[in-house]
């Protein structure tokens, strides 16, 4: 009965240990702990999983039988020839495969051992079936309960997250809507230029608010990002207000320049604002200045009304208290602004680009959108309208100067400003050198400071102006005053900003003595106030007008003189004091109106330390001509030697070179006077233009010559050939006023053979050249050096200044 109940349930078939599996793993630990069985029955195994090599062969040799990828179907098909004495299965959260689960408690007898995520090993009774599946509710829950949170979390970030994408796109729309919009208007305002300027003509005079003088304050900066054209004022009050930065630094997309070196130039200057050269303007006519009139140097500064700049600095404090505009684009705001700040006697500036950045600087950029907004806002305001800038001659970029290199004022010494036509240095005439010299033989004893016109593409050397000059302000010429009833020269320095200049420093006493070097700059003695003046003949430029016109005998040169006689008389009677190079000159200028008291000779000199006797390296007989060609008198003492003296100096001596320094454009000046053909090359002839260092030139050469037609003034060429151990041959225009001694220190002779003969003579005569070289050079020393000059010009200056006079320089 017993065997047949067990042939019935099926016990009498072989004894196994079945294990099941979801994983290869589950499959290896059921096995592991079914070989701890000490009855040592076969192990069969299966694996819902799908493994096939080195797997699927480490578990095959681990059991008797082994099935992978196998279904509940399958493991019930073969436990039909197996008796299951003990079934381990594999509760290990994984949610595949329920049928195998549960297949054990489907077969006899019901002997089940449960393996969980854990590898742990339980039977599968009430109490410990309980246990699990509420350790497995809990953390389903818990899971549940996360997921959820997760869910909920995930889903409010990215309702969160839309929104704020939708508001960043809808502001991203609108801003895109709104440079169109302004692009648009820009395409536009390019019809407007007229219009603009006309509105700007018709507005009535205003007037400067009560000036601001700005507080001395730190560093400290806060960014704002101009990604456009458009003016984010909203950002700009934010940053204004709740901002304790002392600067608000504006910067274009794309620029990566540091505002350091614009901020210490804002509180060194006490600027409102400041910002890096990015163009210039030139001539172009400009509702208001935002660019310097030209390209500037690293270390050159300039003053505008609007600095238009990628990289722009502008002082916190004084932004509010100008107040922050309503505008709709950048350069609008920024020129109302600047409009109130120059009324308040602010100061905005642009500062020269250092390194290579210059070369990327272009023309002023055409701005009408932005210029048509400012003409639109000061017509439509009347607080707007009616206000004017302190000194708007100053705002068109063209008064520079370089503040790092001023020095600070000396207590007890006079402040002498000298206005000048030219850049005392290089020196490559002789007016330079006489203003450079001269200045430095008394600046230990007088502080100087230059105001100065520039020429076009001229660079200014700083660092050696402020050797002698404590400022130094460089004024581009920039406008044109035709007037037929004035000489042409005085007409062509008639500059408001210079007038502007000049009058400023004298009205707020910050020199005092003005030193008007040549007659074309007396007019600015007008702008002076109660500050004397002192006019530097450096010729009476009436006299050789009067030979041009004897000598070229139009009715043009003629009109000059006539001009010239009555400008420079009028000149004469209004100045302080007058300085002649000679006492010829001095005569003159007496006999026309000049103040007796004052007018004195301060000789031209040369830098006897500079210019000394050196032995020649080489043996060619040279003939060396120095003098500009813009000067005419220079130009047609060339013609003179090239088509009169030298061919006659050929015929005797073939060899002999002529060297010319003709100055700076020299071919353009030629041009100018009908001369070019003067430059047809000739093999014994070497014109040169500007040269930095005459001193070579005097040393290769065998004698100077100076066959001036017509002069003025004296020549201080001369004086450093003379110096220079030279022989010299001139016209007695061309040594007038210096007491030279013919046949002693130099040959004096007029154009035409003479001349010619006399430089044959000295060229054969190595004697004679030798004892007018010893001549000359003793000359120069005793009569033409720069301290002994001095002394005479530190007389003046006590004398204007009231002052006690000195005895000698450095006294």
């Amino acid at each position: 009965m017993k065997s047949l109940l067990k042939r019935l349930i099926g016990a009498d078939r072989p004894r196994i240990i079945a294990v099941i599996g979801i994983t290869p793993e589950d499959v290896v630990a059921g096995v592991a702990h079914a070989r701890t069985s000490v009855s040592q029955l076969p192990v069969w195994a299966w694996c819902a999983a799908n493994i096939s090599g080195p797997a699927m062969s480490e578990i095959s040799e681990s059991c008797d039988h082994f099935v992978a990828a196998a279904t509940a179907t399958q493991v019930r098909h073969d436990l039909r020839s197996a008796w299951p004495a003990l079934t381990i299965v594999a509760w290990t959260g994984q949610r595949r495969s329920l049928a195998l689960k549960l297949l054990p408690f489907t077969v006899l007898p019901f002997r089940i051992v449960i393996c969980n995520e854990a590898r742990g090993f339980f039977p599968a009774k009430p109490g410990p079936l309980a246990e699990h599946a509420g350790r497995r509710l809990r953390d389903a829950s818990l899971s549940a309960a996360r997921r959820l949170a997760d869910w909920v979390g995930g889903l409010g970030q990215f309702t969160a997250g839309l929104m704020k994408a939708l508001w960043y796109g809808l502001l991203q729309t609108a801003d895109k809507l709104w440079s169109l919009c302004l692009a648009l208007l820009g395409f536009l305002a390019k019809t407007t230029p007229p219009i603009t300027h006309a509105a700007m003509r018709r507005l009535p005079e205003g007037r400067p608010s009560a000036p601001v003088t700005p507080e001395p304050c730190g560093n400290r900066f806060t960014e704002i990002v101009i990604p456009g054209r458009a003016w984010p004022r909203r950002k700009v009050l934010d940053a204004a207000r709740r901002s304790s930065a002392h600067f608000i630094v504006f910067r274009r997309l794309g620029e990566s320049g540091s505002p350091e070196p614009l901020i210490e130039l804002a509180r060194a200057t006490g600027a409102f604002a400041v910002g890096r050269q990015m163009a210039w303007s030139g001539w172009r006519k400009v509702v208001a200045a935002r660019h310097p009139f030209r390209k500037l140097q690293p270390e050159e500064v300039t003053q505008v009304l609007a600095p238009w700049s990628p990289l722009l600095v502008i002082r916190r404090d004084l932004l509010l208290a100008l107040g922050v505009p309503n505008a709709f684009t950048f350069g609008g705001a920024l020129l109302v602004l600047c409009w109130k700040a120059a009324a308040a006697d602010l100061k905005c500036l642009l500062a020269g680009s250092a390194g290579g950045s210059a070369a990327a600087i272009t023309q002023d950029p055409a701005m009408e959108l932005e210029d048509a907004e400012f003409a639109a806002r000061l017509t439509l305001s009347r607080s707007l309208r009616s206000l004017a800038a302190a000194h708007p001659a100053r705002l068109r970029g063209n008064i520079v100067s370089a503040p790092a290199n001023r020095k600070a004022f000396r207590p007890g010494l006079p402040r002498v400003l000298v206005v000048s036509p030219y850049l005392p240095f290089p020196l490559s005439h002789g007016g330079a050198v006489r203003m450079y010299n001269l200045c430095r033989a008394m600046a230990g004893e007088v502080d100087f400071v230059l105001a100065c016109f520039r020429e076009a593409n001229e660079a200014v050397h700083y660092e050696e102006l402020h050797q002698v000059f404590r400022e130094v302000f460089v004024v581009d010429i920039d406008e044109k005053h035709p007037d037929a009833f004035a000489p042409r020269q005085v007409v062509e320095y008639r500059n408001s900003a210079m007038t502007c200049l000049v009058r400023d420093m004298c009205l707020a006493a910050h020199v005092d003595i003005v030193q008007l070097e040549y007659t074309q700059m007396a007019e600015y003695g007008d702008y002076t106030g109660a500050v004397p003046v002192v006019l530097v003949e450096h010729d009476l430029t009436f006299t050789l007008h009067e030979q041009l016109a004897a000598t070229l005998g139009t009715p043009a040169a003629r009109e000059q003189y006539e001009l010239w006689k009555s400008f420079e008389r009028a000149a004469l009677q209004c100045s302080n004091a007058v300085w002649t190079m000679s006492g010829r000159d001095q005569a003159i200028a007496l006999e026309h109106g000049a103040p007796r008291r004052n007018t004195v000779v301060v000789p031209n000199g040369v830098d006897l330390r500079r210019f000394q006797p050196v032995r020649r390296q080489t043996q060619q007989r040279t003939l060396l001509f120095v003098g500009s060609f813009r000067h005419l008198p220079n130009l047609l003492a060339f013609e003179a030697l090239r088509e009169i003296i030298m061919p006659e100096v050929w015929k005797i001596l073939p060899d002999v070179q002529l060297r010319v320094i003709a100055g700076p454009h020299h071919e353009r000046a030629a041009e100018a006077a009908r001369k070019r053909r003067l430059l047809a090359p000739d093999a014994r002839i070497t014109v040169e233009g500007f040269v930095a260092d005459v001193r070579p030139a005097y040393r290769e050469c065998d004698i100077a010559v100076i066959p001036l037609p017509v002069s003025a003034g004296t020549n201080i060429k001369l004086m450093e050939a003379m110096a220079c151990g030279r022989a010299v041959i001139s016209t007695a225009v061309g040594c007038q006023g210096l007491g030279l001694l013919d046949e002693t220190d130099l040959l004096v002779r007029e154009i035409g053979p003479g001349f010619s003969a006399a430089i044959i003579r000295l060229l054969q005569d190595e004697t004679l050249r030798l004892r007018i070289v010893q001549s000359a050079r003793q000359t120069a020393e005793t009569r033409f050096g720069w301290d002994h000059i001095a002394v005479g010009a530190l007389e003046t200056y006590s004398a204007l200044a009231g002052q006690p006079k000195r005895s000698a320089v450095g006294d």
